[in-house]
């Protein structure tokens, strides 16, 4: 016989299963959705990191190019002002050494340029990578609520009911 008091609880746990489950599912999704738009924005920004980085670098390729034909020039020019002047010695020599160390303190500079340029790309993608790794932390996926729940539910709608039974003076179904 069937106990309707029984039927109607362990519907319920069935139904409350499924609902938990529904939420679950829907927050998990929400969550796919916020991580996948956070590895699109990943992927938007580190590109146009790199493009920033190569811009840079392009740049300071330029820069060090000019300082080298500068500084070629001037030691050119300071050469042939001298021998057309007919000007030798020390103060020759002394121009063209001044020439020299001024070239290698813009190579000096431009060296340490580069290496902020460096440094500034590798800490702008960090900060990328950091940020996404935040998304995953933020939106870990939930679990499903446990069957063994919607188990005992209905295990427990069937002990109560034939708790029932043997209450009304019969023998109960489970003995």
């Amino acid at each position: 016989m069937c106990d309707a008091t029984a039927a109607i609880s362990a519907g319920k746990a069935v139904a409350g299963y499924a609902a938990e489950q529904e939420k679950v599912n829907a927050e998990n999704e929400a969550r796919s959705e916020n991580i996948q738009s956070a590895q699109r924005d990943n992927i938007v920004r580190n590109n146009a990191a790199q493009i920033d980085y190569q811009l840079d670098v392009k740049a300071q390729n330029q820069e060090e190019f000019d300082a080298v034909i500068a500084k070629r020039a001037a030691m050119s020019s300071s050469a042939t002002y001298a021998a057309s002047s007919g000007v030798t010695g020390k103060s020759v020599t002394n121009t063209l050494q001044a020439i020299a160390q001024a070239g290698n303190r813009n190579k000096t500079r431009l060296d340490d340029k580069e290496e902020v340029i460096e440094r500034n790309y590798e800490a702008r993608t960090r900060a990328i990578k950091s940020d996404l790794e935040q998304s995953y932390a933020s939106n870990r996926f939930q679990d499903g609520p446990s069957p063994i729940g919607m188990v005992l539910g209905i295990a427990g709608a069937g002990l109560e009911a034939n708790e029932r039974a043997i209450a009304r003076g019969g023998n109960g179904f489970l003995g």
